[in-house]
């Protein structure tokens, strides 16, 4: 039985939908970049879903909802809505799943979206001062020219974004 078959409809749809939103949101929180950052950003978002849902990662709970968060691709564009709500329903993610899981796979579930936002803001360098060169990060989630792959690459709206994220959360960020 996997986690997501204890929840509610309601519930599982806020967790399902979560890693795509939290990572949609911390791309649309910085526009600078136009088309160019947002198919950088999104091919992030894509690819380290993808991987979070082909390897466990520590957390075989984290990977069945990154599964389903794949496979229920068809609704991105519906989850694209509303997404000031983003740190809102982190927090009533994070309720959800501790009234089902042990605290070593909220923590996982909780660290793996941050992680996500956070690769999306690294995925194109929206700041003038860093290198346009791809770093490691980038070219591990095949990106190309602008993406930086660093801290350096991530904006103050991103970072803002990610700081919020990390709040609504209750985790501590480095």
């Amino acid at each position: 039985m996997t986690i997501l078959s204890k929840l509610k409809i309601d519930e599982k749809d806020i967790v399902v939908r979560l890693p795509y939103r939290a990572g949609l949101w911390i791309s649309q929180s910085d526009e600078t970049g136009g088309t160019a950052a947002d198919d950088a950003e999104m091919t992030a978002l894509n690819n380290i879903m993808e991987g979070f849902t082909s390897e466990i990662f520590g957390s075989e709970d984290v990977q069945h909802i990154m599964a389903e968060t794949m496979k229920e691709r068809q609704r991105w564009p519906e989850w694209g809505a509303d997404l000031q709500d983003v740190p809102d329903e982190a927090m009533q993610a994070v309720d959800i799943l501790a009234l089902h899981c042990d605290p070593k796979e909220l923590s996982a579930f909780k660290h793996r979206l941050y992680e996500i936002g956070e690769a999306v803001a690294m995925a194109f360098c929206e700041v003038d001062e860093a290198p346009k060169e791809p770093g490691f990060f980038a070219k591990l989630l095949g990106l190309g020219r602008g993406a930086n792959g660093g801290a350096a690459s991530i904006s103050d709206k991103e970072r803002k974004a990610l700081n919020m994220l990390a709040a609504a959360l209750n985790i501590e960020t480095t």
